[in-house]
């Protein structure tokens, strides 16, 4: 689902962290704003976490996703941010409850145009609360944005593979004002 709204903000949902198989799908809002954000889109379409042993640490799956997307009509006076957040408070589809707060995300890099700047925000825990991953300031005209986020899942005793593929929905919510 994807909103526009007045205040230079494109709100876009997309299906996507998983437990074992799910799918996050692209997006292309428009928003029609002093500063318009263009094309955004976030990569790749699937995340697949395979729950191994808790012992070890490392838990197969964890993988980076890039969420990109241009400016147009900025203003060095403006900013923006990227928020993200869960759209359930649980995993669905799952043999047992596995809360979204199980799925840390760590904004890793921003990469803007000159002239305009971007920095990553702490790591958190999924919620269904928008929590914001990486925010900066606008330059004068047109900017383009690609932040990376690694998806970790946190994997435990009490998270037991079953062989059921399990389901988390992501919304994400560009603002540029």
């Amino acid at each position: 689902m994807v909103y526009a709204t007045r205040n230079r903000t494109t709100r876009r949902k997309a299906a996507g962290i998983i437990c074992l198989a799910a799918t996050l799908h692209a997006f292309t809002p428009l928003c029609w704003a002093p500063t318009n954000i263009r094309t955004p889109t976030a990569t790749p379409p699937t995340i697949t976490f395979t729950a191994n042993d808790p012992d070890n640490p490392a838990v197969a799956g964890n993988i980076a996703a890039t969420i990109s997307f241009s400016t147009t009509g900025g203003s060095a006076s403006n900013t923006w941010n990227v928020q993200v957040q869960a759209t359930s408070a649980n995993f669905a589809s799952c043999p047992s409850t596995v809360p979204a707060s199980q799925v840390r995300a760590t904004c890793a890099s921003v990469v803007v145009d000159s002239g305009a700047t971007g920095t990553c925000s702490g790591p958190v825990n999924l919620s269904t609360g928008l929590q914001t991953i990486a925010s900066g300031t606008e330059t004068n005209g047109n900017t383009s944005y690609t932040i990376v986020v690694n998806y970790a899942f946190t994997d435990s005793w009490r998270f037991i593979p079953t062989g059921a593929a399990c389901s988390l929905g992501l919304s994400y919510l560009i603002t540029a004002n």
